[in-house]
């Protein structure tokens, strides 16, 4: 009998350099509700959306390499969407097409469209494991239900929140956990950003944290975020603030914290509880106010995460009313490849 060859995945179309395809499906099911409205939707869970890539990296000498990146975004039926129901005829949004040449020694310089330098820090230290559910997006950002029902709701600004531009970036290698970058972005603007991973020589405690800030033409943007998880116990405790300051005045703020627990109660993989609470302000009169709560259980034969989760948010609208509250139910299902 003939022996079976080994799987094949992908075949580069040229031989001297390395192809990988990756990305995830993520797809929930959105119950909203207030005092007088309700409505349930299929929705693409944008917090962490669907996408797929193509990676392709190469060797100049062993201490340099090159990558080329192209990733795609799933555009329709967002959750953060204020009317999904819309039809819109963007079916995708490109997420990266990025050039990077890296030395192991003195960093990686990058251009194209990526993340710009500090935009991931509003949202770094994540350690109670159900960011995929909520985040620092709040009632504005993650759950954006219909304007019409749910009045205004509130979220971050977005110039630090995973913001993603044309842009030519540097970063240093990595030092004990330390790490930096800057950006060159559109519209002259520029940014700089700084994250710590772990302690040197402390192995009980997990410690992150992100800074980052962002200069434009009239406003700056400040994040900050930190978390610290006990790797015995599995508990751990982060936040995040940020704002942004506009020169002819306002200056919208938010913070949120979150308490969470991870650990393996099954055969499956991981769970992952997480409790957190915060205010998302517009600057003058608006203002939402969330509790949230959600679990998290991966299944990792079969690289799925099942997550529910829910969030109650009050507050008041761009004219300073009190609106309605807003109860949002989340369910969905994670699958990456």
């Amino acid at each position: 009998m003939m022996a079976k060859g080994p799987d094949k995945n992908i075949v580069s179309g040229n031989s001297r350099v390395k192809v990988t395809i990756y990305g995830q499906v993520n797809r929930a099911i959105r119950f909203a509700s207030t005092q007088s409205k309700s409505h349930v939707q299929s929705v693409d869970n944008d917090q962490s959306s669907s996408r797929f890539a193509l990676r392709a990296s190469g060797k100049i000498n062993p201490n340099v390499s090159t990558t080329a990146l192209v990733e795609l975004e799933v555009k329709t039926g967002h959750r953060s969407g204020q009317d999904i129901d819309d039809d819109s005829a963007e079916l995708f949004r490109m997420r990266h097409s990025t050039l990077s040449l890296s030395h192991k020694d003195m960093g990686t310089l990058s251009i194209g469209q990526t993340f710009i330098a500090g935009s991931l820090s509003g949202m770094f230290s994540y350690p109670s494991g159900v960011s995929i559910v909520f985040g620092p997006g709040g009632p504005g950002g993650d759950d954006g239900v219909t304007a019409e029902m749910a009045g205004d709701r509130f979220g971050p600004t977005f110039g630090l929140f995973a913001s993603r531009q044309n842009t030519i970036k540097y970063q240093t290698p990595n030092l004990m956990g330390l790490s930096a970058n800057v950006s060159w972005n559109e519209n002259r603007s520029w940014s700089a950003g700084a994250s710590l991973s772990g302690l040197p020589g402390v192995k009980s405690i997990g410690v992150n944290v992100g800074v980052g800030y962002r200069q434009n033409e009239d406003s700056s943007v400040l994040a900050v975020s930190g978390g610290v998880k006990h790797n015995a116990s599995g508990a751990s405790i982060g936040g995040v603030y940020g704002y942004e300051d506009h020169d002819g005045g306002g200056k919208p703020t938010y913070w949120m914290v979150e308490a969470g627990w991870t650990g393996k109660i099954n055969d499956m993989g991981s769970t992952s509880l997480g409790v957190g609470y915060g205010i998302w302000d517009d600057g003058g009169a608006g203002e939402s106010t969330r509790y949230h709560g959600a679990v998290v259980q991966r299944v990792t034969a079969a690289a799925t995460d099942v997550y529910v989760g829910g969030s109650h948010d009050t507050g008041t609208n761009a004219a300073g009313a009190d609106r309605d509250g807003v109860f949002v139910l989340i369910a969905g299902a994670r699958i990456k490849f």
